[in-house]
């Protein structure tokens, strides 16, 4: 299950990211659009950001009022993959 926040003034909907949705969506992973808060991210299996320079960038420490260490996923190295085939 993929969860990020819906496209508003407070995350950009770029193009990267729609490609990372239909792409996950393609692949039989349920993407969840909704808010929430930071605190989840203590419970994440993996996370991964999107952009236009890296792509599917893995984020593997969070810092600041928690610390969190978090591997490099299998989702988030299928995203980057497929991501990669649909670029080329």
């Amino acid at each position: 299950m993929l969860y990020t926040h819906p496209a508003t003034n407070l995350i950009l909907n770029g193009i990267t990211r729609q490609i990372v949705i239909r792409l996950a969506k393609e692949h039989g992973l349920d993407v969840i659009e909704e808010p929430f808060p930071y605190e989840v991210l203590e419970h994440a299996d993996e996370a991964f950001l999107t952009s236009t320079m890296v792509e599917v960038m893995p984020i593997t420490e969070i810092e600041g009022e928690m610390n969190v260490t978090l591997p490099i996923g299998p989702i988030t190295k299928k995203l980057k993959a497929l991501f990669k085939e649909e670029a080329q």
